[in-house]
């Protein structure tokens, strides 16, 4: 009997040793918003393995989600052999940022009929004169449509840093980032005086030229900094929200956003009449780069042949903001020397502080132009009498060509009517013809690439912004369709398909009709000279 009572409790005692156990425990219970925390969750004598991510997770992390951002989990598995019957060890660790100020709890997880306790969390308000912070700033927050906008993320620190980086990229809705014309300065670094300390401060510059009006949200990266002492901070993600205002109705098309910059420079000190004299005209503005014109139109004038082509845009990058600079070659040829006085320039723009339509008159310099020398006279007859040498003596070479076209002519019309007669094998019907043409086009793809004229829809949309104003529809409807069919993800119905491609080619089409734009630079179109 002893025995047995003896038995019956070293066999308790052995399944009590052994009895599964499932805890959470985190590394600390207080912190600051600039701080994070580990939760890590144990099994152990179990042979359950805690997963959070990929087949079957049996840990629901979502529950943590309404009072922190979550980092990536972080699962280890292992068993002892040397202890009684072994021991196994399942663990999930994963670092929790929080979101707000304020005492909740992190709830209980379940798993083969165990749970953990709740734990109990403080998050404290940053001090006055916290380590680090991030603060951001806009330069304005009403913007027109195609004006620049340019938004800055501050990073704060008083602590030597030994790394300091953004958690992602700027992001913004409804509106992606990518159909945006953005731009990302280089970072610049100051030290600043708040409450007391001196801080270095870390700044990273946006510039966008948003063309739809409507609401924009802009979502500010988070940022990781790593201490000289090895301190680890994370810096939460912030929100901003702008008004994006349309244009009043009535406007001329591209016209610019705020007044631009005119500068006229003479390329060269001499002007000779009856010959080129060439000056650059340079338009800097801080709006969208569509808006500045492709060429200028200047009027006519009585004692000068005006030429003008098609400008060269470059892009100014400043320390808190973005210019584009376009300049122009103006070419005139004055008739006669003397006193003479270039066209006059007139330019529209929207003044974004009376919000009206206004003119700006460029001032027309004045320049002297020099009588033909003797000698430059004789030398325009000596060119003119070599050009007539030079003509005599290709006659006869020109005569020998011909003869020797005719000649080729014959010859090759005469092969191929040998080729025509000689009799062929005919091809039987397994045989493939080597002169088919195959297509791997899909067909909605190939009927907005016959609309472009071109070979691949990114080739058609470039060539069709260059001579048009860039449309954000036409480029989300061809991005659209451009994800259906090589980002397999991004599947659209067939009737969904067709409606985007008839709205592209509709697009595409009012674009080809207009007809003062050029679509080659040195085209005879491109270049327009003055009346007289």
């Amino acid at each position: 009997m002893v025995n047995i009572v003896f038995l019956l409790l070293l066999f308790f005692f052995t399944a009590s040793s052994i009895a599964a156990e499932f805890i959470a425990e985190v590394d600390r219970n207080q912190l600051n918003t600039d701080e994070h925390l580990l939760l890590t969750l144990s099994l152990t004598n179990s042979d359950t393995r805690l997963r959070a991510q990929g087949v079957s997770p049996n840990i629901d992390l979502s529950v943590l989600t309404t009072d922190f951002d979550l980092g990536t989990p972080d699962d280890k598995n292992h068993y002892n052999i040397f202890r009684n019957r072994g021991r196994s060890t399942s663990s999930l660790s994963i670092t929790l940022f929080p979101k707000r100020t304020g005492t909740f709890t992190i709830p209980a997880f379940f798993i083969d009929d165990l749970k953990t306790a709740p734990i109990a969390i403080e998050v404290k308000t940053l001090p006055n004169a916290p380590l680090a912070f991030t603060q951001t700033e806009i330069n304005q927050k009403k913007v027109w449509v195609g004006q620049q906008l340019v938004i800055h993320l501050d990073l704060f620190s008083r602590m030597p840093l030994d790394s300091a980086k953004l958690g992602s990229a700027l992001e913004t809705e409804p509106m992606p980032l990518e159909l945006i014309e953005h731009i990302r300065l280089p970072r610049t670094d100051r030290t600043e005086e708040k409450n007391g300390f001196t801080y270095q401060v870390l700044r990273t510059t946006w510039v966008l030229h948003p063309m739809e009006a409507g609401s924009l949200a802009i979502h500010f990266p988070d940022a990781w900094l790593v201490a000289k002492t090895g301190k680890k901070l994370r810096l939460p993600q912030s929100k901003l929200t702008i008004d994006v205002q349309a244009l009043p109705a009535g406007l001329p098309k591209n016209v610019f956003i705020g007044k631009p910059g005119v500068s006229i420079t003479p390329i060269g000190t001499t002007h000779v009449e009856n010959q080129i004299s060439n000056w650059q005209y340079s338009l800097t503005a801080a709006n969208h780069s569509s808006l500045i014109p492709v060429s200028l139109s200047f009027p006519a004038s009585d004692n000068l042949k005006i030429y003008t082509g098609q400008g060269q845009l470059d892009r100014l990058e400043h320390k808190d903001f973005v210019e584009f600079k376009m300049n122009y070659i103006l070419s005139v040829l004055p008739k006669a020397a003397g006193k003479a006085t270039l066209p006059t320039l007139t330019l529209n723009y929207f003044d974004t502080e009376s919000e009206s339509l206004q003119t700006l008159t460029i001032p027309s310099p004045d320049f002297t132009v020099l009588a033909a020398t003797h000698t430059q006279q004789i030398d325009t007859a000596i060119s003119s009498e070599k050009v007539t040498q030079e003509k005599n003596e290709f006659a006869p070479k020109v005569f020998l060509w011909q003869i020797s076209t005719v000649t080729l002519l014959l010859i090759w019309f005469s092969t191929l009517y040998y080729f025509m007669r000689t009799p062929k094998n005919k091809q039987t019907s397994d045989t493939p013809n080597p002169t088919s043409k195959t297509t791997n086009l899909h067909p909605h793809v190939a009927e907005l690439t016959q609309a472009f004229g071109s070979r691949t829809l990114e080739e058609g949309l470039q060539q069709w912004e260059k001579i048009n104003i860039p449309s954000i529809a036409l480029r989300s409807l061809v991005k659209t369709i451009q994800a259906h069919y090589y980002a397999h993800s991004e599947k659209r119905s067939e009737d969904e398909l067709k409606t985007k491609t008839t709205q592209a080619i509709e697009i595409i089409k009012a674009g080809k009709n207009n007809k003062n734009i050029s679509i080659d630079r040195w085209s005879p179109e491109a270049f327009t000279a003055g009346k007289g």
